[in-house]
């Protein structure tokens, strides 16, 4: 199975308090269109970055070493 570009959209804690151990971003709903499989003794990359609207999306990647990754959202 070939592992594709997936992403996962994370939303801002505004319930944090301070010496909680809650996290600070999360997402309870996470659906995922097919079975997602790391393989091991391979390379993945992941990206996180922060929208406009506060909320985090995390990009997990296949690594081709012969290809340079594909651009962010």
């Amino acid at each position: 199975m070939t592992f594709n570009k997936t992403y996962f959209k994370a939303f801002k804690n505004d319930q944090k308090k301070e010496g909680d151990t809650k996290p600070i971003y999360s997402n309870s709903n996470v659906r995922v269109k097919e079975q997602i499989v790391f393989e091991s003794d391979k390379t993945y990359s992941l990206a996180i970055w922060k929208n406009d609207d506060g909320t985090l999306n995390i990009k997990f990647e296949e690594k081709d070493e012969s290809f340079s990754q594909s651009p962010d959202i």
